[in-house]
């Protein structure tokens, strides 16, 4: 849902050169596709499941990819494939965990980490 509020400041803002495309079927995908017709998104695409061949693709024409889970302690130990996707493709990240993926990037200097309710 972060990226649905993310999406409406943006949009306030008129920043129309800025759309937020989410890639995958995700188990949230149905609620948040549902969010975004409710507040009249107009930059906001769904494009369902890509074979992994586009994927680094999509990647690579983004400005930066994003690593979001809820604040569950067990998540914060995930190693999630569209993380690994994102480094093949050179792109920054902006995460949530608070676990071994926020100290690499606090080592590695390698994207942003924020607080899973910011």
């Amino acid at each position: 849902k972060q990226l649905i509020e993310a999406a409406k400041v943006l949009q306030g803002r008129q920043l129309h050169d800025v759309c937020l495309a989410f890639l995958g079927d995700g188990q949230e995908r149905g609620k948040l596709e549902a969010l975004a017709p409710q507040d009249n998104l107009h930059n906001v695409q769904f494009l369902g499941q890509q074979p992994k061949s586009k994927v680094v693709g999509w990647l690579q024409e983004a400005t930066a990819a994003f690593l979001v889970f809820k604040d569950v302690p067990g998540l914060h130990t995930s190693s999630p494939n569209k993380m690994f996707e994102a480094f093949a493709a050179c792109t920054p990240m902006i995460q949530t965990t608070q676990g071994w993926i926020k100290a690499l990037f606090d080592e590695a200097h390698c994207g942003l980490t924020v607080t899973p309710d910011s």
